[in-house]
């Protein structure tokens, strides 16, 4: 399936179109289309938006090109084609119908919004198909405003049983938007979402409510020293489950308290760790090495915290030092710049020194030669 970006950079027609009936929603015209040529709702309209936002409100002009037709026609027929979602006079006043044609008209708009055709709509209300597309074309003042209390959260409370569920499960936001609209033809905002899901997810409990079916994965790879986003895509990739990688830090710092994170990580791997050390190699190349040779993952921030506990800063420079010094002195003497010290290390001798080491050991060695 192409990317994200490349169907931002080639939009071409659908192969099968599909008329928009006169009232209908943008959402759920999409749905049609994307039934009718086999996609998933979700994703026709992740790329009917477009980048940045692809879950937002979609684009007239890139849902032209995906339809084959104008835009003009699809601003008529959607009722909320148009930015703001209210249609208003040339003037820009509202036309001030009778209180009962006003009730009607409102009734024809709510049926539309679901797809019905003009000939449905005009049978279901007993009006002619002229006052259909009247109805459907009409510039009408704003709702009446609700004078008792309203709803805390009207628009999730629907589908709060279908949302509940994915939330304790620890889908993404991102998956529950996708399943509401593939599988159960739900459109909600993004936004709502969040708003929804931060509510649900307050307190201590936010992490252990999502880790706890896991939790029998997780914590060997903790043990192992895997990094955050290693146990991520182990989870995706060997067992199918989905976890933010906000979550995982959470309970990965939860487990391991600051003072012990880097010993207890370090600990199955020192003998790997130690020699590495020992030989002055960079810590970018332990990680690699480690990576490549012993099959272990580390993260980088693991492995500066237990260098520097085994590097005191006095005796650092001189422990890396001392087996190349016989090659380092000719090259500083030479007036060789550091980085050429480093590749001449690497290369001719295969050596792995850091720059920052080369650097404290060339500034003594230059202090030391200058007279006062």
């Amino acid at each position: 399936m192409p990317t994200r970006r490349a169907q931002a950079q080639s939009l071409s027609p659908l192969p099968l179109r599909v008329r928009p009936h006169l009232g209908e929603s943008t959402e759920n015209y999409i749905r049609r289309l994307a039934r009718a040529n086999h996609l998933r709702p979700s994703t026709l309209h992740s790329v009917a938006c477009g980048p940045p936002n692809w879950t937002g409100k979609p684009r007239l002009e890139r849902l032209a090109v995906l339809t084959g037709r104008p835009a003009g026609h699809l601003e008529r027929a959607l009722i909320d084609g148009l930015v703001p979602r209210r249609r208003t006079t040339v003037t820009g006043r509202y036309a001030n119908p009778p209180e009962g044609t006003y009730l009607l008209y409102r009734a024809i708009r709510r049926d539309a919004e679901r797809g019905l055709s003009l000939r449905r709509l005009a049978e279901r209300h007993g009006v002619s198909r002229c006052v259909v597309r009247r109805a459907l074309t009409a510039s009408l003042p704003l709702a009446r405003q609700r004078t008792g209390p309203s709803r805390t959260a009207p628009v999730i409370d629907s589908v709060r049983h279908l949302v509940d569920p994915m939330i304790s499960s620890g889908m993404r936001v991102a998956d529950i938007w996708r399943a509401l609209m593939d599988d159960h033809e739900v459109s909600i905002s993004v936004t709502t979402l969040h708003a929804y899901i931060r509510s649900r997810r307050t307190g201590p409990s936010r992490t252990a409510s999502v880790i706890d079916s896991v939790r029998h994965l997780v914590d060997p790879m903790i043990s192992s020293g895997m990094s955050v986003r290693g146990i991520q895509s182990a989870l995706r990739d060997d067992h199918e489950v989905s976890i933010s990688v906000t979550t995982l830090y959470a309970y990965i710092r939860s487990r391991r308290p600051s003072l012990s994170r880097a010993t207890s990580v370090i600990d199955s791997v020192r003998h790997l760790v130690d020699p590495m050390i020992s030989s002055g190699m960079s810590v970018r190349g332990i990680q690699s090495a480690l990576r490549d040779d012993h099959e272990v993952s580390i993260s980088v921030t693991t492995l500066h915290a237990y260098i520097r506990s085994r590097r005191p800063s006095s005796s650092r420079t001189a422990s890396v030092i001392d087996s190349v010094r016989h090659l380092v002195d000719p090259m500083i003497s030479s007036g060789m710049s550091v980085r050429g010290i480093q590749s001449a290390l690497r290369d001719d001798h295969e050596v792995s020194i850091s720059v920052t080491t080369l650097h404290t050991y060339i500034r003594s060695q230059r202090t030391n030669s200058c007279p006062r």
